[in-house]
């Protein structure tokens, strides 16, 4: 997973405060494109027409279904996530006794040994979730993707092992999809999409049109919006709740919590005139636009005065 940016409005708070984090990396909403199941159609129409867009999508696959690895290598390669959807797709209402283990660790390392990486991200079969189930998935998964619901808005902490998402289908006008997004920018929430085939498809669940697909990705563009992977955004927002919950100032320590991707970097603005940033006992020098990088990995951080 590529670096995720965590933009930070940071001045000076008194002792006991907290970071004050800008929600969705600065934007004023975000939008994340998940595809479910592992369908022909999304490496044939999903991948080619997200990448001509430089946009990046979730594909939570059926370790037992995958076929061949390499194109979903090949996406993973080019910024897409690779998640995952369980090991065979069974519903969990019709589970036998200890078949969560199976279905939810197994998959994980099965995934992790295909991949090369861990896989923090997770979608329920049928959207069904049973107590035993999330039980499991919060062993091995930092987030899961659950059903229909509203946008998800950047004030509450979410359910982070149910992030309701919208869900397309054939019927539905594209001109709904891109009230998802309009009402993302203006309501600042996120908005998940949750899509199974795409035209074309032999077998993908209430396939969309392609032209549909094609508009809605040219819809996100022109917006204020943070378009990016599931695993990304969840884990930007999940680190922003953590972080909202340390006490400090002017200096704070923390330590990552597990199943947490590597490689985060939180954006702190700082009035380089009068503050001074330090990490390890490092300077951080702010950029053209006064943001500092901070190593969310490294769990610590010292705001002077000058």
């Amino acid at each position: 997973m590529k670096k995720i940016l965590l933009l930070v409005a940071l001045l000076l708070p008194p002792e006991g405060e907290t970071l004050k984090i800008a929600p969705w990396n600065g934007y004023k909403g975000a939008v994340s494109f998940t595809f479910d199941d592992g369908d022909p159609s999304h490496l044939s129409v999903a991948i080619p027409e997200l990448d001509k867009r430089k946009i990046h999508g979730t594909f939570f696959l059926i370790v037992k279904g995958i076929g061949g690895a390499d194109p979903w290598k090949k996406a993973l390669a080019a910024g897409h996530e690779i998640a995952s959807h369980s090991q065979t797709h069974t519903n969990p209402a019709q589970f036998k006794p200890d078949q969560e283990e199976a279905e939810i660790v197994g998959a994980a390392k099965s995934l992790e040994q295909t991949f090369g990486h861990p896989v923090p991200s997770f979608a329920y079969p049928f959207s069904a979730i049973t107590p035993a189930l999330k039980t499991k998935i919060e062993m091995t998964h930092l987030l899961a993707r659950g059903g229909g619901g509203p946008l998800i808005l950047p004030d509450a902490e979410p359910d982070w092992l149910n992030l309701v998402s919208q869900v397309t289908l054939t019927e539905t006008k594209v001109d709904v999809y891109k009230g998802w997004i309009d009402e993302a920018q203006s309501k600042g929430a996120w908005s998940i999409f949750m899509i199974h085939g795409l035209e074309g498809t032999q077998w993908g669940y209430s396939p969309i049109k392609k032209a549909d697909f094609a508009a809605t990705l040219d819809h996100v563009k022109d917006k204020d919006l943070w378009v990016a992977t599931f695993g990304e955004v969840g884990a930007y927002f999940r680190a922003q709740k953590f972080l909202e919950k340390q006490k400090g100032g002017p200096k704070w320590d923390w330590k990552v919590p597990p199943l947490f991707p590597k490689g985060i970097v939180l954006k702190l603005k700082i009035d380089p005139a009068k503050q001074e940033l330090r990490q390890k006992d490092v300077v951080l020098k702010p950029d053209a636009k006064g943001l500092c990088s901070v190593k969310f990995d490294d769990g610590n951080l010292v705001l002077k005065s000058r």
